[in-house]
């Protein structure tokens, strides 16, 4: 049933919270009732969770960081750029 993800519910819960709070905040900008104040509380969990990422990257990821850019600083030619086709 959860197609073997991990904490499938938990992430289940975490977007279906998320739509909701976006449908909220875009109905409440829709009838212009708190207009700013839903932009910059966006602008702060946005910005929140962009910040959280990197700095959970940056210190629990630092080896594969760093692998990552030894290997790409270790190439003499560029690598190919892979071709995207739609279906």
């Amino acid at each position: 049933m959860n197609r073997g993800f991990p904490e499938a519910r938990l992430r289940a819960r975490a977007v279906h919270w998320g739509v909701l709070l976006f449908a909220a905040a875009t109905a409440l900008t829709h009838l212009g009732i708190g207009k700013e104040m839903v932009l910059v509380a966006f602008g702060i969990t946005f910005g929140g969770l962009v910040f959280a990422l990197a700095l959970a990257f940056g210190l629990g990821g630092g080896r594969v960081a760093r692998e990552l850019l030894e290997r790409r600083l270790r190439r003499d030619t560029p690598p190919a750029r892979e071709r995207s086709t739609h279906l």
